[in-house]
């Protein structure tokens, strides 16, 4: 049974009449925020060879760091999911921030292997938190018609990430090391001074909050159907009978995706350079300028699945054509420009996926539970993900070679992926969310 819509107070009520500028920036907030936690992790996947000869580790090592830090973050991203539904979207967002700033910078500092994995799982921790919370603050706020568009363009945040961190890396570990560029991670602590003036809770939260405190009765919101509803957060609601298939395909699709991409994506500079024969800072800003072009393949993904498709349709579509350019960069690529080429096609396709991925997560689940499910279908099945399969690749590579490794471990994976989503349901786009979660 889904959550019945109700007649909302008229506050609650004109703020989803339609596109204004409240909701335009509450989203340009949340992309600056996710932006900026993406390019802590493109900073590691570019020093990556400076990090191993520094430290004297084989990809073997550097997949064990990776899986470490995903175990930890998926550990983590569970808690703030718990707690954005809890406290509040506004205050988790602000300690997520100070977390990853924290020990992203603390990462220049680690004397040794043991020091930069505790430091890159802590800041893990801190950047696995805003995937759920930036998609859930986008999806409340955003107008039904809109909010496909919005959500899908906020996850543009992860390859400007990466574009934006390709061109601060080189010229910074050139001329001071690779230690140097994680002390721009201090950067988003100054962006939680923002956060405090200008951001301001949800409003679906707030009626949520006012109906746990017995300001309103929950026949005056849209957003939930009782008090006793109201105050059900848990893991095992994700379990209830309405919404254990929708958490299980969710939480397979998901993971075999985020496998996939976890792969090869904190490879590919290291593959650039071992087996197509590019320099340090050729790799890293052909990486970068790929990553940058990819924003086509998340915009179009964005309004294809609003206006064309449905969402669980076009990520199939993307996730089917991401492959192939994948398998094309392996194996017909020899060339700067087709290397170029099909790094682009595959980056605009399979990494364009996740502007799909975060709202069909999202928008399944009630309010109340909004933010845990986002977590745990998508945010814990991510940082999984990317934990076990970087680990199985980084020492496959070693055994069997590039090209069979990425065969087996990201192509196979995504398409698969794509299989499982066929089973989940197929949701009419610009609706609002209490008509869609069940």
């Amino acid at each position: 049974m889904s959550e019945p819509t109700l007649s909302a107070p008229a506050p609650v009520q004109k703020a989803y009449g339609g596109i204004t500028r409240q909701p335009l920036f509450i989203f340009g907030l949340c992309l600056l925020g996710w932006t900026l936690a993406q390019m802590d992790q493109a900073f590691f996947g570019f020093v990556i060879p400076q990090v191993a000869k520094e430290f004297h580790l084989t990809l073997g090592d550097i997949g064990l760091i990776l899986a470490i830090t995903s175990v930890a973050t998926g550990i983590g991203v569970v808690v703030w999911g718990i707690l954005t539904d809890r406290l509040g979207r506004k205050p988790v967002f602000q300690i997520t921030l100070i977390f990853y700033a924290i020990f992203t910078a603390l990462q220049g500092l680690a004397p040794g292997a043991v020091t930069f994995t505790i430091a890159r799982g802590l800041a893990g921790i801190g950047t696995g938190g805003e995937a759920p919370l930036t998609n859930t603050i986008v999806a409340e706020e955003s107008p039904a018609r809109w909010r496909g568009v919005l959500t899908g363009i906020l996850q543009i945040g992860y390859p400007l990430g990466w574009f934006i961190a390709s061109l601060i890396t080189v010229p910074i570990v050139l001329a001071y090391g690779w230690r140097a560029v994680f002390f721009v991670g201090i950067v988003p602590a100054l962006f939680i001074i923002v956060l405090r003036v200008a951001f301001k809770e949800t409003r679906r939260f707030e009626a949520l909050k006012a109906v746990r405190e017995g300001k309103i009765a929950a026949e005056q919101t849209n957003v939930v159907a009782s008090k006793e509803k109201a105050e059900r957060v848990s893991l095992s609601e994700l379990f209830s009978p309405e919404l254990r298939r929708t958490t299980i395909v969710l939480f397979i699709a998901t993971f075999l995706w985020a496998g996939a991409y976890g792969g090869i994506a904190f490879y590919l500079p290291t593959y650039l350079q071992a087996v197509k024969g590019f320099t340090f800072a050729q790799a890293t800003y052909l990486t970068g300028i790929a990553y940058g072009i990819a924003v086509i393949g998340y915009i179009s993904a964005s309004f294809v699945g609003e206006f064309v498709l449905t969402r669980r349709n076009t990520m199939i579509i993307w996730a089917v054509l991401g492959a192939v350019g994948f398998a094309g960069l392996l194996w017909l690529a020899n060339g700067w420009l087709t290397v170029f080429l099909w790094f682009t096609f595959m980056s605009i396709f399979f990494y364009g996926t996740a502007a799909i991925e975060g709202l069909l997560v999202t928008e399944c689940y009630p309010t109340r539970i909004r933010a845990t499910g986002a977590s745990f279908t998508g945010s814990l099945a991510v940082a999984l993900g990317l934990g076990i399969f970087p680990l199985i690749t980084g020492n496959m590579i070693g055994a069997v070679g590039w090209n069979q490794t990425m065969l087996f471990f990201v192509i196979i994976p995504l398409l698969l992926s794509a299989a499982v989503l066929l089973l989940a349901r197929n949701v009419k786009s610009g609706v609002e969310v209490e008509t869609i979660a069940v």
